[in-house]
């Protein structure tokens, strides 16, 4: 499966960074909030995943949400 990454794209001043892999149908949207000066060593406090047709229009889930927030575990083996 052919994908594209676009990284790091994030206002400047801003403590949210959206990350976006395009795949050939769809594309997911990762956007990550930190706490602290962006400059001076930041910490990640809390990602969100949402999945897009590539028209941008959001893809729900069985239960109707429409995206995903990583909490526990899973979350502590993203920032690794």
């Amino acid at each position: 499966m052919n994908y594209t990454l676009e990284l790091n794209t994030q206002e400047h001043g801003s403590n949210i960074v959206f990350n976006t892999i395009i795949f050939d149908s769809f594309k997911v949207n990762i956007v990550e909030r930190y706490v602290g000066l962006m400059n001076a060593n930041p910490k990640l406090c809390e990602a969100l995943f949402k999945v897009r047709t590539l028209d941008n229009e959001l893809i729900k889930t069985k239960k109707g949400n429409s995206r995903i927030k990583i909490k526990g575990k899973n979350f502590e083996v993203y920032c690794q």
